[in-house]
C-alpha cells in the first residue's frame, strides 16, 4: 500500500519479493496500491517513477494487471466535477514536450463513491471584486475581503440550518492568513 512513495531500492525489493512478469508457480503474489498524484516524500528518496515504471511493466507483462480504481470515497460528485473542469485537462497537459516525462503523472478523472456524495453542494467561488479603478486589489486587501467573504457565507449556511460551524474547514495555503481568517470568522460568530 502507499506504492507511490517508494523509493527504487523499495520498488526493485518488491519485484524481488514477488518476481512480478516471472509467471513463477506458487512465487509469492504481488499486490501494489497507490495513488501516483499522492507522491509527497521526495525528501525520502520517494520517487514517482518508480510508479510510473511498475504500472508500465504490469501493463504488458503476462499474468499482471493494472486495476485503476475510479471511485472516491472522500469527495463529492461537486468536488470531483470542479477539479475536472477547471485543473483536470492541465494536470494531463505534460510540462515540457508533447508526451508526459517519466516523472509525470497523467490525470484520471475520479467518480463519487455514493449516491449521497452526489447530492451535496460542496463547490461555490467567492470572486475578489475588483478596486473602484479596474486595478486588483492589494495582497492584503485582498486576503482581507475573501477572509469576510468567506465568514459571510459559513454563517449563512449555519443559520440557514444546512451546517454546524464543526462541519466546515477552511483550507490555507500558509500560516500567514490565519489571524485574518480568525479575526473574520469570530466577527461573523465563529465560535
Amino acid at each position: 500500500d502507499e506504492f507511490q512513495d517508494v523509493d527504487p531500492v523499495q520498488g526493485q525489493i518488491a519485484y524481488l519479493l514477488g518476481q512480478p512478469g516471472e509467471n513463477i508457480e506458487g512465487s509469492t503474489r504481488l499486490l501494489i496500491v497507490g495513488d501516483p498524484k499522492q507522491s509527497i516524500y521526495r525528501f525520502r528518496r520517494a520517487d514517482v517513477t518508480v510508479w510510473n515504471r511498475t504500472r508500465a511493466d504490469f501493463e504488458r507483462w503476462d499474468g499482471c494487471a493494472v486495476a485503476p480504481l475510479s471511485h472516491n470515497y472522500r469527495s463529492s460528485d461537486s468536488i470531483l466535477a470542479f477539479v475536472d473542469h477547471t485543473i483536470g485537462a492541465l494536470l494531463d497537459e505534460p510540462l515540457d514536450g508533447d508526451e508526459l516525462a517519466d516523472y509525470e503523472v497523467r490525470f484520471e478523472t475520479l467518480q463519487a463513491g455514493t449516491d449521497e456524495q452526489k447530492r451535496d453542494r460542496t463547490v461555490e467561488l467567492i470572486v475578489v471584486p475588483a478596486t473602484a479603478n479596474g486595478k486588483s486589489q492589494t495582497a492584503g486587501n485582498a486576503r482581507r475581503i475573501e477572509a469576510e467573504a468567506v465568514a459571510r457565507r459559513a454563517a449563512q449556511l449555519v443559520e440557514n440550518g444546512e451546517a454546524e460551524w464543526g462541519d466546515i474547514a477552511i483550507l490555507l495555503t500558509g500560516w500567514a492568513a490565519l489571524d485574518v481568517y480568525r479575526l473574520a470568522l469570530e466577527a461573523a460568530g465563529a465560535p
